[in-house]
């Protein structure tokens, strides 16, 4: 049987799939997308405190730092990359390797990844090609992702095929499958806004075939939201906030934020993240328009919720659905289809019956 596993390596956090009973979900997993160089630094949890819950992967030469753990060992000099050749950096290989080491799967038959639409179209090739081969990863025991006591220190995951997709069609996918209604799909259109952490991503479907006219992206994100809000607060208390997950934890749970070891109410600097926010929901409405041939709206990724309301503001008429568990919804669409492709190509191959 076939091994196919997905990773979708986003500027916030780096997801993967760790297994997909015949009979169950999509199992996931996350950590985030933080890769610190290495250092050698002394040991200081004396046998006594926890370690740090990270790998070492090389890539060119260079050991990096990533895990569940990452953002923990970043000094305040370190910076996330927020760049539209992400893919090409040595930080998101570093990432998918960590996510490799993780997933425990010594080869795969075939590797599904996404790109944000204002990528896809010019990366995909250049990515697809630099991922199929061997990946060096730390030592994993088969079955059981994480360092195995006892076995080599590194291991190597052979990558045998990969298959990119837009980021969105993920998500579409993994709606259309859970609510059942793949079959009604296909005469549906649909809208699945994505907000990722830089990017901002909207793809307009027939079925699932996506319309090119009426989609699009824009750089941003979450991120330029929590940069406006951030700002708001640092200038309240004359700090710089540069601590963006405790913010983000904030925003998402409505709890206060906890700054100088006390904790504050930001509810006050929230609209300013609104109106940035309106800014990416009127660049999408330019595109799609009114919405009056729209059947579906469904968002995705970890800004969901944050943009859930501006969405229903621009279009009342519809019911704007959150994705189940959004952070998740793209890459478990991404192995539903990996697994759809190998049982098609499968099926092609298998004689028939009355040859």
């Amino acid at each position: 049987m076939s091994s196919v596993r997905a990773v979708d390596v986003g500027y916030g956090n780096t997801k993967y799939v760790l297994a997909h009973p015949t009979s169950g979900d999509v199992q996931c997993a996350l950590f985030p997308s933080v890769a610190v160089q290495a250092n050698s630094s002394a040991d200081l949890t004396a046998g006594a405190l926890q370690r740090l819950n990270t790998v070492v992967v090389e890539v060119n030469g260079v050991q990096f730092e990533v895990g569940k753990d990452a953002d923990l060992a970043q000094d305040l000099t370190h910076a996330r990359v927020l760049d539209r050749d992400f893919c090409k950096t040595d930080i998101y290989l570093a990432l998918l390797r960590g996510a490799l080491h993780y997933m425990g799967c010594p080869s795969l038959d075939l590797l599904v990844l996404g790109l944000p639409l204002n990528t896809f179209g010019t990366l995909q090739h250049t990515l697809a090609k630099r991922v199929k081969g061997c990946h060096p990863v730390p030592a994993f025991a088969i079955g059981a992702p994480g360092r195995a006591v006892g076995l080599p220190t590194h291991a190597e995951v052979l990558v045998r095929e990969v298959y990119l997709l837009p980021q969105p069609l993920g998500a579409l996918f993994d709606h259309a499958i859970q609510q059942g209604q793949f079959a009604k799909l296909q005469s549906h259109t649909s809208l699945i806004v994505d907000v990722g952490f830089f990017t901002f991503d909207w793809l307009f479907s027939h079925g699932v075939k996506p319309i090119a006219s009426r989609s699009g992206a824009v750089n941003g994100g979450l991120s330029a939201i929590l940069s406006v809000i951030a700002a708001g607060v640092g200038k309240q208390f004359d700090a710089q906030i540069t601590n963006v997950k405790r913010l983000d934890q904030a925003l998402r749970t409505g709890t206060s934020l906890r700054l100088f070891g006390q904790e504050h109410d930001i509810t006050h600097h929230i609209s300013a993240g609104e109106a940035k926010a309106r800014e990416f929901v009127a660049a999408m409405a330019s595109r799609v328009g009114d919405g009056a041939d729209v059947d579906n709206i469904i968002l995705c990724g970890g800004g969901a919720h944050f943009f859930h309301a501006l969405v229903r503001e621009k279009y009342p008429r519809h019911n704007v659905v959150i994705a189940r568990d959004p952070v998740f919804a793209n890459l478990r669409g991404f192995q539903l289809a990996g697994e759809q492709r190998v049982r098609l190509h499968d099926a092609q191959l298998r004689p028939s019956a009355t040859a």
